[in-house]
Formats: structure tokens, C-alpha cells, sequence
């Protein structure tokens, strides 16, 4: 409770130090709200399951639905009109038709579909490393990754690839056990991606945004400097929250760099005591669970919230899923499902 108490207030005195109150307001009340209900399911039991089980069916939902829309782009646009709102469908739209072609299926945006298909992902690949539903979790990842690639999130597929390669390496017994795991994965990845890359016009464009791309990080880079600018003025404390919302008019695309501006360096150390004591005990459980002799449903569910922490983490520095209010709930969310079981 003491770090949960500790970062509301000095929420509040960053709330107050900021000079854009509306924006600052309105990341205060979210925060204040993430942290009530981390607080509220943190030592609850059975809520493991069911948020494992929720993130796994919405990445099977934004699957299908973006290739449902990549097969039939006119029905799945014509649903968009109906159930979204005007500034989502605009959105969608300018993303399919410009030269990148996002596709988000019924997702307000590619960043949320693209999010919830790495969970998915990350969970998926969990429960085969634990031999759980074997062929049916392959399907998955073969058909996420493909969704995955028609949203073109770059940031995303590199950090699904890089939190797996994490995962396995760290916490998988056997040297032997883990080199296969590699190789397979690499193999098959690799035979998949060129299957994808001939067929789909969708991974021709993706590749190139990956390795043609004069600019790869999409212009990232002057939020970058615009944030580091803010740290240099006041170092110990930032700018103040919400500055990166009123100024960019979203997130700075860099969480890291983002806390650092807005909060300093003692918003950065703060919000260290409230998330790294989770992390540690989600990764000492799963070492623990997986390096016994009996190997059970505590260890899936561990190694799929350590799969999605890593992907969070890692996507932390190309996106905003600190700063966005569904992917921070579903961060803390998973820090809190170690203490549950």
C-alpha cells in the first residue's frame, strides 16, 4: 500500500506543477484509478485466470476481425460505419488507404487490435512451451502473427519476437531444450515469413516500412528530444503530467523518456518502487514453478503474464501503453496476478 500512496501523491503535486490542468487532470484521475484497482484485485484470488483468459479471447477477436478485413475489406468498413464512432472509422480508413494499409478490423485503431493479438501471442506461445493444447496454440500464433502483420505495428511484432526470445532463454531448463526451441522457432518463423511476404501484398509493404524506411522511427525521434528538453529543465521533478498529451496530442511514443520529462527523476525512482517488486515476483514464481518436477496450471498462467510484462515493457520504448489508458490497466492488471496465486 505505502508505494500505491506514495505515487498518488506525488501524482498530485505533479498535477498541480503542470501548466496544462486539464490534461494533467485527467492523467491524474486515470492513474488514481489504475492504482485503486490494482489495489483492489492484487491479493484476489481467481482473478489470474479469468484476465489471462479475457486477453486471450480479445486477441482472437481482433485476429479474426482484421482478416476478416483483409479478405473483405467492404463488409468489415461497412460494420465500422455502424458500431464505431465517426473519429475511429475516419481513423481506419486513412490508415488502410494511405501507403502503409493499417488494418484494425472493429478496433478503434491498429494500436489497440495490434496490442491484444501480441497478448494473445505471448499467451499462446506460453502454453506450448508448457506442452498445453499443442496444435491448437500454433494455429494461433500462425494466425496472429499474420494479423499482426496486416496492422503493420512494427513495434509490436519485433517485441512479441524479442519477449519470447527473453522468456525462453531466461526461464526455460536446458540448454538443449532452449537451442531446439530456437532453432524451431526460427525455421518455421522464417519459412512462414516468406510464404507471407509471396502472398500477401500486406507484408511487402511491412517489410519495406522495416528495412527500406529512410525514416524508421517515424518521426519519433523529435518527441524524443522535445521530452529530453523538458528532463534538462528540471531534472528532478519534470515538466509535470500531461504535458506530453496537450503538447503532442498523444503519448511521446517513448514511456521511459516520457516519465523522465514529465516526472524527473524522482517520478521515475517512485514509480520504480510501485512496479519493479512485481516484476521480480512474477519472475522468481515462474523460475520457481517451472524448474520443479510438477509443471501446472500456475506455471502457464505465470509464464503467459511474464510474456506479456516482457512485451510491455519492450513496446514501452516505441509506444505509449504507460500512458494509454487500456494498455496501463492491462499492465497493472498482470503485475498484480503473481500475488494472486
Amino acid at each position: 500500500i505505502a508505494p500505491i500512496i506514495l505515487y498518488a501523491l506525488y501524482q498530485f503535486i505533479e498535477m498541480q506543477r503542470s501548466a496544462y490542468p486539464t490534461t494533467a487532470g485527467i492523467s491524474f484521475l486515470f492513474n488514481v484509478v489504475t492504482l485503486w484497482v490494482f489495489l483492489f484485485v492484487v491479493n484476489r484470488r481467481g482473478y489470474e485466470r479469468m484476465f489471462i483468459k479475457c486477453l486471450y479471447c480479445g486477441g482472437i477477436y481482433y485476429t479474426v476481425m482484421v482478416l476478416l478485413q483483409a479478405i473483405t475489406p467492404f463488409s468489415i468498413n461497412h460494420i465500422r460505419e455502424v458500431l464505431l464512432a465517426r473519429v475511429d472509422v475516419e481513423a481506419g480508413l486513412r490508415g488502410y488507404e494511405n501507403t502503409t494499409h493499417y488494418i484494425s478490423g472493429l478496433a478503434p485503431n491498429s494500436a489497440i487490435a495490434a496490442f491484444f493479438i501480441a497478448m494473445m501471442i505471448g499467451i499462446c506461445f506460453s502454453k506450448i512451451l508448457v506442452n498445453e493444447k499443442i496444435f491448437k496454440n500454433i494455429l494461433c500464433v500462425f494466425a496472429g502473427i499474420i494479423s499482426l502483420v496486416l496492422t503493420q505495428k512494427r513495434s509490436l511484432v519485433l517485441c512479441v519476437a524479442l519477449a519470447i526470445a527473453i522468456v525462453v532463454l531466461f526461464f526455460k531448463k536446458g540448454l538443449k531444450k532452449r537451442v531446439k526451441i530456437f532453432i524451431t522457432f526460427f525455421l518455421v518463423g522464417s519459412i512462414a515469413l516468406y510464404i507471407m511476404y509471396t502472398v500477401m501484398p500486406a507484408m511487402s509493404i511491412f517489410m519495406g516500412r522495416l528495412l527500406n524506411n529512410t525514416d524508421f522511427f517515424s518521426g519519433r525521434l523529435d518527441l524524443y528530444g522535445t521530452m529530453m528538453k523538458w528532463f534538462y529543465s528540471n531534472p528532478f521533478m519534470g515538466v509535470g503530467i500531461g504535458t506530453a498529451n496537450h503538447s503532442f496530442g498523444y503519448g511521446g511514443h517513448n514511456c521511459y523518456i516520457q516519465l523522465l520529462g514529465e516526472e524527473g527523476i524522482i517520478g521515475c525512482v517512485i514509480y520504480g518502487i510501485l512496479i519493479i517488486p512485481h516484476i521480480v515476483l512474477t519472475f522468481r514464481k515462474l523460475v520457481k514453478s517451472w524448474n520443479s518436477k510438477i509443471v501446472d496450471e500456475n506455471t502457464s498462467i505465470l509464464l503467459s503474464c511474464s510474456t506479456c510484462i516482457v512485451i510491455v515493457l519492450i513496446y514501452a520504448f516505441t509506444g505509449n501503453p504507460l500512458y494509454d489508458y487500456t494498455f496501463c490497466l492491462t499492465f497493472f492488471m498482470l503485475l498484480a496476478i503473481p500475488s494472486q496465486i
